[in-house]
């Protein structure tokens, strides 16, 4: 890694900041035109994208990056978003009434939300004091990065999955419960059910940042951004959504300050100077895959993306072992770095390229926006059509298929253990709970 930091050093701080500062301006007002509000996830993921884009910029420049290469990231990156744009203009309209609906009160307002709220909660809390007992805490270890990678290994990859997606959905019952509606305000939170509520939502947010987790509090986030815009369409005082993003942006801002401040694996005595390598290492993987020329290293045919694509599943089920990570093998053939579980995200652009070469990458990052835009906005309206366990299946394409760009294998991760583990279990606990009500019925009637 000392390699990406002596490029930070050297980097012509002018040039940069002025490269960062179109890219930024423009990622701005295009994510804006498509996101729900500022909390939308699309908007912190096109934070790190800024700094990432410009960096392939300047390396190019620099002359760093051959061209090939550099118009195929553009290429990537453009398409990309045309795709999400073309999805946006189809069902982006209808999307944001289903948020609402979502969001409304007759969804969330019912017992059995407080108590799966109760049962996600020690279904989180118990597994992760075991790990904790028995690993330590990420954040709290001499090396939070080294501790972060190996904190599931040797049996305790189950727990990993937990963590996938418990604390995000947890997190919005809970806000929902607290912000939504006729919970908003100060008497109803200090009652004995709000501050069991809170006292919840302190955890499912302390979890995340105990482990180090960025890609939860992204998720998280995403809960936020659908309650913001409940009460900026249906709110009735304005001045409560402008109180409630206020709230939600100091702690949220507060919260990733802290993970990427302390968890940073770019070491440096200035808490400034790591906060700002870590924003321009979202770009890492370009540095390490374009810089050093890495493409014809990876002997590998187009059909061996289904592999890479199914590879979480299969290992999940015991079928088969998990791979290393595509990110390790770039640095390893960068640098030398032997392989392990640690190494750079491996970007859509990157990843394309290697599996489909330059040529083709375009049309595939053209069906990615596509898909993305699809998960995001038409399957959030068609799960909503389903009881019960349709709009947590929502939330997850809504606030998860944004990482597609960034790291399409922690996605996909994600994405099999909801299918498999988590709906299951929501389908169970409603089949339960709608039955214990119609046996509690009959019960009154005789």
């Amino acid at each position: 890694m000392n390699f990406f930091i002596e490029y930070f050093y050297g980097l012509n701080r002018v040039l940069f900041l002025g490269i960062l500062s179109i890219v930024g301006i423009i990622y701005y007002f295009f994510l804006r035109f498509v996101s729900l509000n500022i909390f939308d996830p699309l908007m912190l993921l096109g934070v790190f994208a800024s700094f990432s884009t410009s960096l392939v910029f300047y390396m190019f420049f620099m002359g760093d990056v051959q061209a090939v290469q550099f118009y195929s990231f553009l290429a990537v990156i453009i398409t990309f978003w045309i795709g999400y744009l073309f999805a946006y203009l189809l069902w982006g309209r209808r999307y944001k009434s289903a948020v609402v609906s979502f969001v409304d009160n007759s969804i969330l307002k019912k017992d059995a939300y407080f108590f799966l709220s109760l049962t996600l909660f020690f279904l989180l809390v118990i597994p992760t004091l075991v790990l904790f007992w028995y690993r330590g805490v990420p954040i709290l270890s001499e090396n939070p990065s080294d501790a972060k990678v190996l904190l599931y290994a040797n049996g305790f990859g189950a727990i990993r999955y937990v963590h996938f997606i418990i604390p995000a959905v947890l997190a919005y019952l809970l806000l929902a419960q607290l912000f939504a509606g006729r919970f908003f305000n100060l008497g109803r939170l200090l009652k004995l059910k709000g501050l069991t509520l809170f006292f919840m939502l302190l955890v499912a947010l302390a979890v995340p940042v105990l482990l180090g987790s960025k890609g939860a509090l992204l998720f998280i986030l995403g809960g936020f951004s659908m309650i913001a815009y409940w009460y900026q369409r249906y709110g009735s005082k304005k001045v409560r959504a402008i109180y409630f993003s206020a709230v939600v942006f100091v702690l949220v801002a507060a919260i990733f300050a802290i993970i990427v401040s302390i968890l940073t694996p770019y070491s440096s005595a200035n808490p400034l100077i790591s906060l700002a390598i870590r924003f321009l290492a979202s770009g890492d993987v370009f540095f390490f895959y374009y810089g050093f020329d890495i493409s014809n290293e990876f002997e590998v045919q187009w059909f061996d993306f289904l592999a890479y694509i199914f590879d979480p599943l299969l290992a999940f089920f015991g079928a088969a072992e998990h791979s290393y990570p595509l990110g390790a093998y770039v640095l390893h053939y960068s640098t030398g770095w032997p392989l392990g579980s640690f190494g750079p995200n491996a970007q859509l652009p990157v990843l394309l390229n290697i599996y489909f070469g330059s040529l083709f990458s375009a049309v595939l990052a053209l069906a990615f926006g596509l898909l993305v835009g699809f998960l995001r906005m038409k399957m959030f309206v068609i799960l909503m059509k389903v009881k019960f366990v349709g709009p947590f299946f929502a939330l997850f394409l809504w606030a998860s298929s944004a990482s597609v760009l960034t790291d399409l294998n922690f996605f996909v991760s994600r994405f099999w253990f909801v299918v498999v583990v988590f709906v299951p279990i929501l389908f169970i606990y409603y089949i339960v709970v709608t039955s214990s009500r119609r046996s509690s019925s009959k019960w009154r009637n005789i």
